[in-house]
């Protein structure tokens, strides 16, 4: 081909809005737009744009499927990518529309109802799974909407499908519990489970019950629990174990507790490890053996779970089933509370009892303070720690909880819980007067009324018995 004839081509080609590709250059380009959906499906939801990247997974994934030669493992990647994108999608409008009808969302919901259809009778038997549990998911948020006679078959319908599937496989079981409790959870959850045990669904029928008589929830709930415990699904498990436990919704039974917690400890969770370590720590269905205890918070502990850290630590601290050491004890305190979030915090705050264990929260806030300065929840917590520990210090806790009034937002809900830290405070440096004013002020808003009027008791013992006198009448009625 001469010069010339090339050059022509190559305008033509210029003009047609064209450029030159080889086969291999399409191959090239297929290859970085699935690097770029593997790359956006390992990225989170950026929280003020939300479902953007979801968006965009969804373009690349039609990107990919348009080419003619794509292979089989990349058309199953971009169809579950594309599916799974949808139903994100999905959940955000339900979450910031609370789902609303609008032409853009019914527009949404065609398209999505669309791809699960066509994907339910895929070639790729994992394709078609996702498709079904995407088909129940979105027939149950229709229902929880509103739940009429179309969205109650639709939901009958999906959910048979699902486990048709694979009724024993414990993830299908997990998933068709937490729908089903979306339902349950609904403002008529009564027409659904109704239709279910019509069909002879003898695991919805556990839930009539209780959704006609409140009072037997407790009840349905531990059936529930039990029921799906026998998938291996965690949460239904630990929540079985801790029925036992606590005797919500059945008897208490340690030992039945005890054989769940070992169940799951065997699964790898780490907080059944931990609960272990407590059973053996204060004789609950075993006998006591606080070094066996020390060996499961160390499992958990050495396995980042910052609960186990902390209950290790105490266990340095008091010398139980382990020698007394204070530089372990404030190693795995500190360890707990390193770069710790907001969830584990409140995990671990409702696992111990902050008033014993005072000494070691204090360490753990005192690190928790020194990351996050302006958390006045964290300032709240240390103030009152430094209440209660070995080492009181009333000045340096008033300091704290006034930084943490100071700085509380306007409005601020938790404000009666600051002021009782600080007429705590203000008591121990023997300003009963103030103190006497400020625990007045919180007495009708807190639920703690004995502490309160105890306190109170305490004050006015100082400055006027006839005050205290009448307080002490108080406390006295409150405790018939």
């Amino acid at each position: 081909m001469s010069k010339l004839i090339t050059s022509l081509l190559i305008g033509l080609i210029s003009i047609l809005g064209a450029s030159p590709q080889t086969a291999d250059d399409e191959v090239k380009s297929l290859a970085s737009l699935v690097r770029e959906l593997a790359t956006l499906s390992r990225k989170q939801e950026i929280k003020d744009q939300p479902g953007q990247i979801f968006r965009q997974r969804i373009e690349l994934a039609d990107q990919i499927l348009e080419h003619a030669d794509v292979e089989e493992n990349h058309r199953v990647f971009a169809e579950l990518s594309k599916l799974q994108s949808f139903g994100y999608l999905y959940a955000i409008d339900q979450r910031e529309n609370q789902g609303q009808s609008n032409d853009d969302q019914s527009k949404f919901l065609k398209k999505y109802q669309e791809l699960i259809d066509r994907l339910i009778d895929d070639d790729s038997e994992r394709i078609t799974l996702e498709a079904i549990s995407a088909n129940a998911n979105l027939a149950t948020g229709l229902y929880a909407r509103e739940a009429d006679s179309k969205n109650t078959d639709s939901v009958v319908s999906a959910l048979k499908q699902l486990v048709a599937v694979a009724p024993k496989d414990p993830i299908i079981q997990t998933t068709r519990r937490l729908l089903l409790e979306r339902i349950w959870n609904s403002d008529e959850p009564l027409p659904l489970f109704q239709a279910l045990s019509d069909e002879g669904d003898k695991v919805a029928a556990i839930v009539i019950p209780a959704i006609k008589d409140q009072s037997k929830r407790d009840t349905a709930e531990f059936k529930w629990a039990k029921h799906y415990s026998k998938f291996n699904d965690f949460v239904a498990m630990n929540r079985l174990a801790k029925m036992y436990e606590t005797g919500k919704g059945t008897r208490t039974n340690n030992t039945q507790a005890a054989r769940w917690y070992e169940k799951l400890a065997r699964l790898g969770d780490l907080n059944a490890l931990t609960k272990l370590g407590d059973f053996y720590l204060l004789g609950k269905g075993y006998s006591v053996n606080a070094p066996t205890a020390v060996d499961y918070y160390q499992k958990a502990s050495t396995a980042g779970y910052r609960v186990a850290q902390f209950k290790l630590g105490e266990c340095f601290r008091t010398g139980s089933g382990v020698e007394q050491n204070d530089d372990d004890w404030k190693k795995w305190i500190k360890s707990a509370a390193f770069n710790a979030n907001n969830v584990e915090v409140q995990k671990l705050y409702e696992s111990v009892d902050f008033k014993q264990a005072p000494d070691s929260f204090q360490v753990f806030y005192e690190v928790l303070v020194d990351q996050n300065p302006d958390d006045i929840f964290y300032l709240n917590n240390l103030a009152y720690s430094l209440l209660l520990g070995t080492k009181k210090q009333p000045e340096r806790s008033l300091e704290l909880i006034d930084e943490a009034i100071e700085n509380a937002p306007d409005n601020f809900e938790g404000l009666a819980n600051f002021q009782d830290t600080r007429a705590h405070a203000l008591k121990q440096l023997g300003k009963f007067k103030e103190a006497a004013e400020v625990f007045e002020s919180v007495l009708g808003e807190l639920d703690d009324k004995k502490t309160i009027l105890e306190a109170l008791v305490e004050c006015y013992s100082e400055i006027d018995e006839t005050k205290a006198e009448e307080y002490r009448a108080k406390l006295k009625k409150l405790s018939e």
